[in-house]
């Protein structure tokens, strides 16, 4: 929860306005759908091993990664003294997301396709 006791916002309206994401995230479970909102919104994000679950392939090109607190604030640090790098960093990580939702959707069909219920076969 947030400070507070209030729910955490989901990314889509922070997204927005922002130009860099932090996603701190230090436990959890699956894909961490914030890191996956960021790259979406084509905005730089910075997060953890584990708001990188399921998303690793992009770690470095797509998105930075840092386990440790003082790793993670140089990194945010970095990006925010340089919104060139920022900006090729959010290219990059929009680029990455657009390329697994392909291949999600490429797959997808391929197994509904092949599924003997016709209801699941696409048209």
């Amino acid at each position: 929860g947030m400070p507070g006791g209030g729910k955490p916002a989901v990314c889509r309206p922070g997204c927005l306005g922002a130009q860099l994401v932090v996603n701190p995230m230090q436990f959890g479970t699956g894909l961490k759908i914030k890191s996956v909102e960021a790259l979406g919104f084509a905005r730089a994000l910075v997060t953890t091993p584990c708001g990188a679950e399921g998303l690793e392939a992009g770690a470095g090109t797509a998105f930075r990664l840092a386990g440790e607190p003082a790793d993670f604030a140089r990194e945010v640090a970095t990006l925010l003294a340089d919104p060139a790098a920022t900006d090729a960093l959010a290219l990059s990580g929009h680029e990455f997301a657009r390329k697994i939702n392909h291949e999600i959707r490429t797959n997808l069909a391929k197994l509904f396709a092949s599924s003997p219920d016709k209801r699941l076969q696409t048209r």
